[in-house]
């Protein structure tokens, strides 16, 4: 394939369709393609270095009559000046809302094929919050193509938004590079469970914090030689209400609020050593959460969420589910990893290889650059 320019756009902050574009254009450039990441913030940028990708954030209108302008406005300028020094060949956006609209904008001024990446939030949340009909229309104008990650997304876009199903290719999401590495494990300390979230109301942490409840219960009167330690990687809304939820179940000594782990080094090493990651959401697209860990090698415990049976699989041949909600089904399922590690090892394995399989970073890119390579032979 001849060698592509293309331009990225996403949030910028932490979160997954960010991941998801990085490690996009990390994988491109390492190929020897060129791209430029476009993002509301700089966060990603000493990450991208290494590699020469750039990220360029909005241009700011220093007047004060403009304050109320959105910052989307300034991608164009910044983008302008780019594409007349270097022509793009491609405009791929990461989460259609609140990009659609600048992607509409930079097709009709510049002529340049498009691809909508839909995440999770644009079929889950955006629809309680508006009405997407306008959001609809411009993806119909704008003749961009979609990609989602998984089919729960596939079903959820074209009900939505009335996409084609013909226009929609599912291409999975992909682990950074830092979680395909072997990492020592630790015996030092208590066993320990790991959650990883935004901390948002979908992510329905405290159910965990609850399970870790019951989970005391059942050491005071069962056979466990220790209670287990709870650890909680990320911020957001729902932390106060968490920390409150803990202290009321006396749980201080068992529950760690980590913060926010950036570093993705040190968080596949925390990863690595717990005994199970927990993930208790009401929906999920495709959480790399989950791929990350099967892919250090960590027994995956997660809520029956829309998409969770293309991960774990239809048999939970790949990891434990439980019903949304059933603190006390969570606890049945920890408990048993407990008191029977040789059970894990297998399903471990069956997790690795899917992830290595399906999710690779070269697989993934590749289905892509083919995805590409047709939208740009079409024109």
């Amino acid at each position: 394939m001849r060698k592509i320019n293309v331009a990225i756009f996403c949030m910028g902050s932490s979160g997954g369709s960010t991941e998801v574009a990085v490690n996009l254009a990390l994988s491109l450039r390492s190929r020897g393609h060129d791209c430029d990441v476009f993002a509301y913030d700089g966060s990603q940028q000493e990450r991208l270095l290494e590699y020469k990708v750039h990220v360029h954030t909005p241009r700011s209108l220093d007047y004060p009559i403009f304050d109320h302008i959105q910052t989307d406005f300034g991608f164009l300028p910044v983008f302008d000046k780019l594409h007349k020094r270097r022509p793009y060949d491609l405009i791929h956006i990461h989460y259609a809302v609140p990009l659609i609209h600048v992607m509409a904008n930079l097709r009709e001024i510049y002529g340049l094929p498009c691809v909508v990446t839909f995440h999770g939030s644009d079929v889950t949340i955006v629809p309680d919050l508006f009405d997407v009909s306008i959001l609809s229309r411009l993806l119909e104008r704008s003749g961009a193509t979609v990609t989602v990650a998984s089919k729960f997304l596939a079903n959820r876009v074209t009900k939505v938004y009335g996409a084609s199903p013909d226009n929609v290719r599912i291409i999975p999401n992909t682990v950074a590079p830092e979680y395909l590495r072997e990492y020592p494990r630790s015996e030092e300390g208590p066993p320990y469970f790991l959650h990883c979230s935004n901390l948002r109301p979908v992510k329905r942490a405290g159910d965990i914090i609850l399970g870790m409840c019951c989970m005391r219960k059942r050491v005071e009167f069962s056979g466990l030689n220790q209670m287990p330690r709870l650890k909680i990687a990320g911020e957001g809304p729902d932390l106060p209400e968490l920390r409150v939820l803990v202290q009321k179940c006396r749980l201080e000594e068992h529950v760690e609020f980590c913060g926010r782990v950036d570093d993705k080094t040190e968080l596949a090493r925390i990863m690595a050593n717990a005994r199970a990651l927990i993930l208790s959401s009401l929906t999920e697209s495709q959480p790399l959460v989950v791929l990350e860990a099967m892919a250090v090698g960590t027994p995956v415990v997660c809520s029956s969420f829309t998409s969770a049976p293309e991960l774990i699989g239809e048999n939970q041949e790949r990891g434990w589910m439980f019903e949304i909600g059933d603190s006390h089904q969570l606890t049945d399922i920890l408990a048993r990893l407990l008191e029977k590690p040789e059970d894990t090892p297998a399903v471990v394995a069956r997790a690795r290889e899917f992830v290595l399989l399906h999710h690779h970073p070269d697989l993934v890119a590749e289905a892509y650059l083919k995805y590409y390579e047709g939208i740009l032979g079409k024109g």
